[in-house]
């Protein structure tokens, strides 16, 4: 039995994220996941290593079915009795409070993530569109996907809060078991792959880095540490899926200083998804840097041309992003409220298919309106007007990372 931790909950615990942090304070040992899988094993709990982690980075809480495995973790960290009963009683006020009407169901200015799914909506055929080549991708073997779309057309969003979820709920045959890995390119690329492949397996990001640099190729042996191939699996893909978001920058540093990242990055990525057995990668990309993409050969090599391209929405999937949120949040819009700010995206964009560098705007103006009518979505408290007027133009294009 540990010793009785002194660290208690915090009193202002109300998000996954101060959750997390706070389980992270009580790991005065150093302790990395895999040591505590191995120790709640011991004990009795099922519990593995991703699990823990989700629950340390603050992606997850403990579900009700899990709560005496979190018990066994607890006491592992030195927390019993009342204490723990604190932590659980804390896991099942945060995870109520994002199920309820205190939760705002608009991200504004912010991409979804995928603990945002159950607010994303208005992207189901895009979604469908993208689960469908990572179908074909996973019966051929393995390989890759380049999601296409224009600033601020929710690119990240698609696949975090739609693909990855849907990818959970196994709507690809065994995606529910997969192993998926997500960063953003930066313009080091292969610095991020080997921060986000040694963090998985609980090894030196600084290591994993030089064996990367070292040899590219390496990538398969480090995936295999996280989500080793099976004889059973062949020819189908692993089951495996790396997305590697804005990838346009690392194209755009090394047009501007070519130093070889790139090229070790791409080099990478194909022997992950070399098959049979192979990982698929979905890469996501700004639409401006296309022609950069499409001039390099070994990203064409990679992907074999095969892309999805994020297309504007129309009417109906845009009366889903105004009011399924809300809804789902049990708020009905007031009257006439979806036909208001139907007009007035209308009257901004002058088509019928809504020009997808407006929806940074669009989600803002909602966001503004439910924060200013208290929860209520009605036509006295909506800010779509001074949220596209607060705006130039260039800050339009530019208020969104997707």
């Amino acid at each position: 039995m540990e010793p009785q931790n002194p660290a208690l909950p915090f009193p202002e615990i109300t998000t996954r994220e101060a959750f997390g942090q706070a389980l992270q304070a009580l790991n005065t040992t150093g302790w990395t996941y895999r040591d505590l899988m191995d120790k709640c094993r011991a004990s009795g709990a099922g519990l593995d290593h991703r699990t823990i982690g989700t629950w340390f980075t603050g992606s997850n809480l403990p579900s009700r079915k899990l709560w005496d495995d979190f018990r066994v973790l607890l006491g592992h960290l030195g927390v019993y009795d009342e204490q723990a009963e604190r932590w659980i009683a804390t896991a099942r006020k945060v995870s109520k409070a994002r199920n309820s009407g205190d939760v705002v169901p608009y991200r504004g200015l912010d991409s979804y993530g995928t603990q945002d799914a159950p607010y994303f909506f208005g992207r189901d055929t895009l979604v469908r569109s993208v689960l469908s080549n990572v179908r074909e991708l996973h019966e051929t073997g393995g390989g890759a996907l380049l999601v296409v779309g224009s600033s601020g057309a929710g690119k990240t969003s698609l696949l975090q809060a739609g693909v990855r979820p849907a990818l959970a709920a196994g709507d690809v045959e065994g995606s529910a078991e997969w192993s998926v890995l997500s960063f953003a390119a930066t313009p080091t690329p292969l610095t991020g792959l080997a921060r986000t492949l040694a963090d998985r397996a609980d090894q030196s990001p600084d290591d994993v880095a030089a064996d990367l640099r070292a040899d590219p190729n390496r990538a398969a042996y480090h995936l295999d540490r996280i989500h080793p191939p099976t004889p059973a699996s062949a020819p189908r893909g692993r089951g495996a899926l790396v997305i590697v978001d804005q990838i346009e920058q690392a194209l755009i540093a090394d047009r501007e200083q070519p130093t070889g990242e790139l090229t070790g990055f791409l080099t990478a990525l194909q022997a992950v998804t070399a098959g049979p057995g192979g990982a698929i990668v979905v890469l996501g990309l700004r639409a401006d840097q296309y022609g950069a993409a499409q001039d390099n050969l070994q990203l064409q090599a990679l992907t074999r041309g095969r892309q999805v391209s994020v297309t504007p929405m129309d009417d109906h999937e845009l009366r889903a992003v105004i009011a399924e949120p809300a809804l789902k949040n049990g708020v009905v819009p007031e009257a006439g409220f979806v036909e208001l700010v139907m007009r007035e995206v209308t009257a901004r964009t002058d088509r019928t298919g809504h020009h997808t560098a407006l929806l940074p705007q669009l989600s803002h103006a909602l966001r503004t309106t439910w924060l200013a009518g208290g929860g209520r979505m009605t036509g006295r408290t909506t800010a779509m007007p001074a949220a596209w007027t607060a705006r130039s133009p260039i800050q339009r294009n530019r208020c969104s990372p997707d």
